[in-house]
């Protein structure tokens, strides 16, 4: 009974969210009240919250002529910079969905992905000329529509916000559908745990086509807070990544255990961080318990896409492994093959319910029920 009780206790999340709203809605909210806040830096470029929400705006109504509506799938193939994220912002403000392809894929596997989801656009910067026979190309340096209020587009929470294709085990990529309310409750969730706000400076270092991406953007836009957008170069040099981290006081970054041994381990300690959030892999208790004596605030997450990025998460201590707590509006079980809840220490499956679980993989009914 008191092993039940336990399991009760840490799935009693529930929390009445205003789900109301969407991330469109709150971005918009930002926009009216920091109006000339810088949102975005990439490389020498700035974009005020204003600007970011006008560009977004003229492509969602050029989409929208294009015939973009609710639950409608724009492919977006753009590297990191500004006009990845009007692309994105553009895209949701339409009604559609996006579906993220790295422009550096092979051009297999972008015609694998375009044929699966049936996106009839592809957003790009005028590359990407080669698929052409596949997809309707939309150059977003090119688009005609001068329009720069919002487009009103009544978006459902139950309506599609992203596509991420991500092979897993099999080797072929599947089409894993995010509704609008499952990133709502979790950026709300961050938002009450973590007090984001107009003092947050997010690098945001996740590849697009990696949903975690969309946390980083959004969980920055909707507070007011300031995107910085390192290019590829900077990735690649991590002397210069970390001075770029200092000078410009980043103090909120998600990482993988790697880049957390790389950057926060083996270098000198980077004085305007306040949170890490490590996901993506296990995080080793060696690893975590030298970063937590360095003095950084460290979170471990876990999530699947399918389950809209963090699941799990838990602030790392010293001595202590494991996760501490479920992400609102999530339940988390250990079950056995008969699907019954196992005592505590038993190993068995994690089985994940609540807001966050996809609506299932497009096209693909058949996975979706297994």
């Amino acid at each position: 009974v008191e092993e039940k009780e336990l399991i009760h206790d840490f799935n009693d999340t529930a929390v009445d969210y205003p789900f109301d709203r969407t991330i469109i809605d709150l971005f918009e909210e930002q926009v009216i009240k920091t109006p000339e806040s810088i949102a975005i830096v990439f490389e020498e470029k700035e974009l005020s919250y204003r600007k970011l929400n006008e560009e977004s705006n003229k492509l969602a109504h050029y989409l929208h002529g294009l015939g973009v509506t609710r639950d409608v799938l724009v492919g977006v193939c753009i590297d990191r910079s500004i006009e990845m994220i009007i692309g994105v912002l553009g895209i949701l403000k339409s009604g559609g969905a996006y579906v993220p392809i790295d422009p550096e894929y092979p051009l297999d596997r972008k015609r694998e992905i375009l044929d699966q989801s049936d996106c009839k656009l592809l957003l790009t910067l005028g590359e990407n000329k080669e698929l052409l026979p596949y997809v309707g190309i939309v150059n977003l340096l090119s688009i005609s529509s001068e329009k720069k209020e919002n487009l009103c587009e009544i978006i459902k929470k139950d309506n599609l916000a992203y596509v991420i294709y991500s092979s897993g085990t099999t080797g072929k990529p599947k089409g894993i559908m995010i509704e609008h309310l499952s990133i709502l409750n979790l950026l709300y969730y961050y938002n009450d745990q973590y007090k984001l706000n107009s003092q947050t400076r997010f690098l945001q270092l996740t590849n697009i086509v990696i949903d975690i991406a969309l946390q980083e953007i959004f969980s920055t836009l909707i507070n007011g807070a300031i995107l910085h957008i390192p290019s590829k170069g900077l990735l690649l040099n991590s002397d210069a990544l970390c001075n770029y981290i200092d000078v410009n006081n980043i103090n909120f970054i998600q990482v993988v255990p790697d880049t957390l041994r790389e950057y926060f381990l083996e270098g000198t300690r980077l004085n305007s961080i306040k949170t890490l959030l490590c996901g993506g892999d296990k995080l080793p208790d060696s690893l975590k318990d030298e970063i937590v004596r360095k003095g950084y605030n460290l979170l471990n997450v876990y999530g699947q896409t399918e389950t809209t990025i963090d699941t799990l998460i838990s602030k790392a201590r010293i001595g202590l492994s494991g996760f501490k707590d479920v992400v609102s509006n999530y339940s988390v079980y250990i079950l056995n093959k008969s699907l019954q809840a196992l005592p505590i220490g038993v190993i068995g499956e994690l089985c994940i319910a609540g807001l966050g679980v996809s609506r299932g993989y497009l096209n693909r009914p058949d996975l979706t029920q297994e």
